[in-house]
């Protein structure tokens, strides 16, 4: 069965064998994935992408020296030249808790830490959790007793804590003492566009997107209307989908993870040389999301910044 939305806030009552299930084949239905991605990433309004073409090859990180693109994953900053990357500034503080065992490098999170650098903080799991303040703060975490921003007086909410780390991590940190006490919200469910694979359902949303609905929804619950002020949160995002796009289609020899059609290949183009597509063993990966945390699978491609 499927993980139900409102799942408990003790993990310890869910049987993670459960949660670990193949999707069913209902679950990627080809065309409306397709669709999906191309009438949501349409709808953004975002800087141009132009700088990232034009970045060129890797380069040295001016803090820790080590060769990355686009971005430092390990220090939150961009390498290279900074114009024309957007720099955000949010309405509400993002706190991201994040497992040290977990790989920076495989954390969507860190897009959004680059971006808004001033409104969000990265927090190592356990050292770094400070003690919150309970009116101010709250928990994206789906249970029986989560509510929406639009059910509160979202005003009051100055800070928003999201969780990075796999099924099993999840349980301990949402378990801390610190944690255990913050309120809990959820987002409105919505259907992932990320590119790595997991079992579970379409609607585990990796924590970026967590992220980028849920300031859309505090947006819309603190002015009453969404204007695109926080698109660029998938900034990095949208540009990486592309590359992954641009280099399938060409190389169609090479086989993607099994998330059907996610290529959106011209069907004019290359008729019969389309990618085979293999089915893999997911393994776990650092993605927190809206309404469940993710067990993820590794691009085929490995997308280096």
């Amino acid at each position: 069965m499927e993980v139900e939305k409102g799942s408990k806030r003790n993990h310890e009552e869910e049987d993670p064998a459960e949660c670990k299930k193949a999707r069913t084949e209902d679950d990627h239905d080809d065309e409306s994935l397709v669709q999906r991605k191309k009438q949501f990433f349409e709808q953004l309004q975002l800087a141009s992408h132009e700088p990232l073409k034009q970045a060129g090859g890797r380069t040295k990180c001016s803090i820790c020296q080590q060769s990355r693109k686009f971005f430092c994953y390990s220090c939150f900053q961009v390498v290279g030249d900074p114009t024309g990357i957007p720099r955000l500034s949010l309405p509400i503080k993002v706190d991201i808790v994040h497992h040290p065992t977990e790989k920076l490098s495989k954390s969507s999170a860190t897009h959004a830490k680059v971006l808004a650098p001033d409104d969000v903080t990265f927090l190592d799991y356990p050292a770094d959790i400070p003690d919150y303040d309970l009116e101010s703060t709250v928990l994206l975490f789906p249970c029986d007793d989560a509510v929406s921003f639009s059910e509160i007086d979202a005003s009051k909410i100055k800070r928003c804590v999201f969780v990075d780390s796999t099924w099993s991590q999840t349980k301990q940190i949402v378990q801390h003492p610190k944690m255990h006490q913050l309120r809990r919200v959820k987002i409105d469910s919505r259907k992932t566009t990320f590119w790595r694979f997991q079992r579970l359902s379409d609607e585990y949303l990796s924590t970026l997107e967590a992220i980028y609905f849920a300031v859309v929804e505090y947006i819309t619950a603190t002015k009453g209307q969404y204007e695109h002020e926080v698109d660029n949160l998938l900034y990095y995002y949208t540009f990486l989908h592309g590359v992954i796009q641009d280099f399938y289609k060409a190389n169609r020899h090479k086989s993607f993870v099994h998330i059907n059609n996610y290529i959106d290949y011209n069907p004019m183009e290359g008729k019969g040389q389309q990618a085979s597509e293999s089915k893999v063993e997911p393994s776990q990966d650092t993605n927190h999301d809206t309404n469940k945390t993710d067990v993820s699978q590794k691009l085929t491609v490995h997308v280096d910044i």
